[in-house]
């Protein structure tokens, strides 16, 4: 069973490309969105899914995206022992500069207001021209009717990688298999998640081909085939 976590502008559904292949939970992470740090909606989460998922004979995969990826690796450093594997894509463990931190707490400000206030089409417009996501092919529609434009803006904010931990060095001590993945074309992320491989032995980096930081749909017919090769090697 693979446990799939959508990212900012997510939503659950996007996963089910996913549900030909592989048994899929999803959880629409805007339903009744409350105020709380990654810490605490990861112990919070941990005791649902201890409930959910209380099989202890079926293999348990924990899978995000971008923002999901970080709510993942609090959920996997919450419960180590549950997850059988990890895979975490285009995801970013953390910050340590004050000088990365603070920009990064007015660039995310920036974007709850305009969430809040501006022109639905153009806020969305201006999210997909970040540099992030130009290089890559895919744009996931977004209807403003599947989001609460407060909630978004709280999000940017509470979950802010500026209020993170650096996670890097927690997470490359844990002894579950992760598989790291990046697209080709999104270099900082490559560069970013690369050293995980070389540092922990039970952690793997691929690169996905013309994909940029949206992988999973940039290039669905390789992610799948990455998803499947690291399940076989890890069980």
């Amino acid at each position: 069973m693979i446990y799939a976590l959508h990212g900012f502008l997510g939503l659950a559904s996007d996963w089910n490309f996913l549900k030909p292949h592989f048994s899929v939970e999803t959880d629409d992470l805007w339903q009744n969105y409350t105020s709380m740090s990654l810490k605490d909606w990861a112990e919070k989460k941990s005791a649902e899914l201890d409930a959910r998922f209380s099989d202890p004979k079926e293999p348990r995969v924990l899978l995000g995206y971008s923002m999901g990826g970080r709510l993942a690796m609090h959920l996997l450093l919450a419960r180590p022992r549950f997850w059988s594997a990890a895979i975490l894509i285009s995801a970013n463990p953390g910050v340590s500069s004050v000088d990365e931190r603070e920009a990064r707490k007015l660039n995310d400000k920036k974007w709850a207001q305009k969430f809040l206030k501006e022109d639905w089409q153009q806020v969305i417009s201006d999210w997909n021209k970040q540099t992030l996501f130009a290089k890559g092919s895919s744009v996931l529609p977004r209807s403003e009717k599947d989001f609460d434009r407060r909630t978004l803006a709280a999000c940017l904010e509470d979950w802010s990688l500026a209020k993170q931990e650096d996670l890097a060095v927690r997470l490359s001590q844990v002894s579950t298999p992760i598989l790291w993945l990046a697209g080709e074309q999104d270099e900082k992320y490559c560069d970013l998640l690369s050293g995980f491989a070389q540092i922990a032995q039970s952690q793997s980096f691929q690169k996905i081909s013309s994909a940029a930081h949206r992988v999973p749909w940039d290039n669905p017919e390789e992610f799948i085939l990455a998803l499947k090769a690291f399940l076989v090697r890890e069980n």
